[in-house]
């Protein structure tokens, strides 16, 4: 693990200056938000050729708004303020002394590469400036795999995740 740090310690770093000259186009992270604004953004954008989770605001409230963990959760959005075509949720988590950050949920118009990339760039650059060590994300679209690349995201690894619910007609 020590040879693979130590042989892409260069790369990092050029990544890590991009990051430090990196200004949003679009992308903001918001103070205040609300499962409205998330649903209505996956409701524009939802694919019937992308199998996922069914977005409604009541889903956002309970998964995110109501989370126990409500307090390290921070909002982005991307796209114009009147009609935003991307979110993002990062949590912030210390663990036993050292400050991760995950990628929760993001989503939107995925034909628009310059609007993924931009709003994964102020997460990555935020999550970097409150000085986390470490960021995750779960990708499933292969398409988006040379954006996570290009933002540093290198060594890929599978994941399993299921979710249930007792609701029959949400399953």
């Amino acid at each position: 693990l020590r040879a693979v740090a130590s042989s892409i310690a260069p790369w990092a770093a050029l990544v890590r200056q991009r990051l430090r000259h990196y200004r949003p186009r679009t992308a903001r992270r918001l103070d205040h938000s609300s499962p409205e604004v998330l649903s209505e953004i996956f409701d524009r954008y939802k694919r019937q050729d992308i199998t996922t989770t069914y977005r409604d605001a009541v889903y956002f409230h309970w998964r995110f708004f109501a989370a126990p963990y409500r307090d390290e959760l921070v909002f982005y959005l991307a796209g114009p303020p009147s009609s935003p075509t991307h979110y993002l949720v990062m949590r912030h988590v210390n663990f036993k002394g050292v400050r991760a950050s995950r990628i929760l949920d993001l989503y939107g118009n995925f034909d628009d590469l310059q609007g993924l990339r931009d709003i994964l760039s102020l997460a990555i650059w935020d999550a970097v400036r409150q000085g986390s060590s470490q960021v995750t994300a779960m990708l499933t679209l292969p398409g988006m795999r040379s954006i996570y690349r290009s933002l540093g995201f290198l060594i890929p690894a599978a994941s399993r995740f299921c979710w249930y619910t007792p609701s029959g007609p949400v399953m």
